[in-house]
């Protein structure tokens, strides 16, 4: 019995093999266009090529010692073709074939493709080939677009660069939400900032990064968004730095002007320092009630 299941497993991994590749390709050629991804396709071709290849050998070898223990051939009698030889090589041969996709599939499934590309590559070939979420690869392939690639594959690698470009700005975005500012209470349930390094240094090289953005050349699709972006982060970081000022000159004189006797003898500067006191508090209670640091200054700025 271990034997006969040993003599099988063969079959069954091609069997498996087959049945992936067709399965694969059916999804690939007539599935939704722009879902494709051309590393992943060629990552899962490599893997069915490499295991279509391995039971090709296997199965050589295997006809290799059937025909050394079968009869003598009679004079006249045709060699029986191998079906399962012939499978493989087709098999082989289709997954080649499907390779040719790939820098189609990489070139137009870029996620970093808009609309304005689309109408670039449109006017390149002189008729609309935007995709559609009933576009598939049969249809494409039959708009005989080879002799365009190379112009494609150039407005597809700007696409990239401006993709990337677009997410580096975003994530910088992103790195804000979590970041809150560190209050310690002072005393009478008011609290101050402490300990803001964090938020210097983020700010600091995020300045500089967006800045080194602004030089690339292909920031123009997002060149106002990046400098929005850039004169906010120097808008909070001249906003935070009077702030630490402004908290300094009150933890100085707030001491001061608690004092019955001080606001006595110097009643126009304590009225001026309880306005200041009002709103300082007030700015301590609100940054209390949510210290994260893109709520305060979107309300701030």
């Amino acid at each position: 019995m271990d034997i006969i299941s040993a003599d099988l497993i063969p079959y069954q991994t091609l069997y498996v093999n087959i049945g992936r590749w067709q399965k694969q390709n059916k999804r690939w050629t007539d599935g939704e266009f722009l879902t494709l991804e051309a590393e992943n396709i060629s990552s899962e071709l490599d893997d069915l090529f490499r295991e279509t290849y391995k039971s090709n050998k296997q199965f050589q070898t295997r006809a290799k010692q059937a025909a050394e223990k079968a009869p003598p051939k009679k004079k006249g009698q045709r060699e029986k073709p191998n079906v399962i030889l012939r499978m493989c090589n087709t098999i082989m041969e289709e997954i080649k074939g499907f390779r040719d996709n790939v820098p189609l599939i990489a070139t137009l499934c870029n996620p970093g493709i808009r609309p304005r590309h689309w109408r670039q590559m449109s006017d390149i070939c002189g008729f609309d080939i935007t995709p559609d979420g009933f576009t598939t690869l049969r249809k494409m392939q039959k708009l005989d677009l080879d002799q365009y690639m190379d112009q494609f594959e150039s407005i597809s690698g700007a696409a990239t660069k401006e993709f990337s470009l677009e997410k580096a700005l975003f994530k910088m975005q992103e790195e804000w939400e979590p970041i809150e500012f560190n209050l310690v209470e002072y005393r009478d349930g008011i609290c101050i900032l402490a300990a803001t390094d964090e938020i210097q240094t983020m700010l600091d090289d995020q300045i500089v990064k967006t800045q080194t953005m602004r030089g690339s050349p292909f920031i123009k699709p997002i060149e106002s968004e990046i400098k929005d972006w850039e004169e906010r982060l120097i808008r909070i970081q001249d906003t935070l730095d009077e702030w630490l000022k402004v908290q300094s000159q009150w933890l100085y004189l707030e001491p001061i002007f608690s004092s019955e006797d001080i606001m006595a003898q110097m009643p126009e500067e304590g009225r001026m320092f309880q306005q200041v006191d009002r709103n300082w508090r007030d700015v301590m209670g609100h940054t209390k009630n949510d210290p994260s640091v893109s709520f305060q200054f979107s309300c701030m700025l």
